[in-house]
């Protein structure tokens, strides 16, 4: 088991394909059998970068709550 810090910036390289590079799908993989801490203003900067994003269109409008839900943050 290994546990590691997870940074907004790897969540959002997992969440845009132009952000991908191996070293962050090597940590989502590495999430699969591990646990992550994640900082205690973790759940702003990720809304903040969900909401950018919707704004630049690089999700779609709306899919900012399904986005939420699915890095497992209820609303």
């Amino acid at each position: 088991m290994s546990l590691f810090v997870l940074d907004c910036s790897v969540v959002a390289a997992w969440l845009f394909e132009d952000e991908v590079a191996p070293e962050t799908e090597a940590l989502l993989d590495q999430l699969a059998n591990g646990t992550a801490l994640v900082p205690l203003h973790w759940r702003l900067e990720l809304g903040n970068v969900l909401v950018h994003a919707e704004r630049r269109g690089r999700i779609l409008l709306g899919a900012r709550p399904t986005a939420w839900i699915a890095l497992g943050n209820p609303r």
